[in-house]
């Protein structure tokens, strides 16, 4: 904001990262730029944010490598058929409550619920590693507990409820948006999307969760014969081929064999 004049221009590092993220003449990168004389500056993430969890929402955006957790509830409008609104709303709420609070007990945050999908993000302390298990973690109890919610509500379901989760780890930037006064986490950058397009996949795989490779190496689990990784093409990647595991029996996913812990 003052004192541009007489700085270095920038290095070929600085400047291969300022065009990718396409940033304005008057940004610079801090961990590049040695300035000879006072300036004046606006940080864009605010000093230790990286170390304050949750509040870097209400503070500012910082960039983690997080994972994020899509969950998507099959056949919903068949929820509703023949039955009361209160009734359809009831059924809805259940796998809600049983998502929601699935991820939530396993360090995640539940960014939004649209509909029947809802989306989540874990590792927002900047521990990849954790974030990674945590969300493995969820995916386990949610499965469980919508399993149950469908024995529960039997006598109100035509079936089963089936549903499609896609998990994929990648770098975000969180921060967050204020509706009617109130901050609400986001995350922002391609994480997200994959995690969305992979439970789409899910459909297509015959496979009730599809989890990337890059969640299974943030944490430290190798897959194994029955957890076999298979490559996708996931839309809006340039045709660049993403390994996951495409997941169909819940047994694939609880401590054991299957999963053979990396050693550090």
């Amino acid at each position: 904001t003052r004192g541009e004049e007489g700085l270095p221009p920038p290095s070929d590092l600085e400047r291969a990262t300022l065009d990718r993220v396409k940033a304005p003449a008057h940004v610079r990168l801090a961990c590049q730029l040695r300035p000879p004389h006072d300036i004046g500056v606006v940080p864009l993430i605010p000093v230790g944010a990286r170390s304050r969890g949750m509040r870097i929402a209400v503070e500012g955006g910082v960039e983690v490598l997080a994972t994020a957790l899509c969950v998507d509830l099959r056949d919903s409008t068949s929820l509703a058929a023949g039955k009361l609104p209160y009734d359809s709303l009831f059924v809805v709420d259940r796998y809600v409550q049983c998502v929601s609070g699935a991820i939530a007990a396993h360090g995640g945050y539940v960014t939004s619920v649209a509909g029947d999908g809802i989306m989540s993000v874990f590792g927002i302390d900047g521990d990849a590693q954790a974030g990674a298990s945590g969300a493995l973690a969820a995916v386990r109890a949610i499965w469980e507990g919508l399993d149950r919610v469908s024995e529960e509500l039997a006598h109100d379901l035509a079936g089963p409820m089936r549903f499609g989760i896609g998990v994929h780890s990648g770098k975000s930037v969180l921060g967050s948006i204020v509706l009617s006064g109130a901050p609400s986490l986001q995350f922002l950058g391609d994480t997200g999307n994959v995690a969305a397009r992979l439970q789409d996949l899910s459909k297509e795989l015959a496979a009730t969760a599809v989890i990337s490779q890059d969640v299974l190496a943030q944490a430290g689990w190798a897959p194994g014969p029955s957890l076999p990784l298979t490559d996708v093409v996931v839309r809006g990647r340039g045709g660049e081929a993403l390994r996951v595991a495409a997941i169909g029996d819940l047994a694939a996913l609880r401590p054991g064999p299957t999963l053979a812990r990396r050693p550090a």
